[in-house]
């Protein structure tokens, strides 16, 4: 039986690829990613439906004891 033999380093790589350089030197803009604005949005209207099913709960109650 003969083993093969491991080509691969046991230490990760420290080359700098120009690829991944480029991604980690992106000058960073002044807007805002879009998805913190998205759990923003979904943070309000989650708030606000909130407030209407107290709303609703408050009036429904109301009603049932008249």
């Amino acid at each position: 039986m003969s083993k093969k033999k491991k080509t691969g380093s046991k230490t990760p790589s420290t080359s700098t690829h120009k690829t991944n350089a480029s991604i980690d030197e992106r000058p960073t803009k002044g807007k805002v990613p879009k998805r913190i604005n998205k759990a923003v949005r979904e943070r309000i209207k989650r708030e606000l439906l909130n407030e209407f099913s107290i709303e609703l709960a408050d009036s429904l109650e109301q009603f049932a004891r008249l």
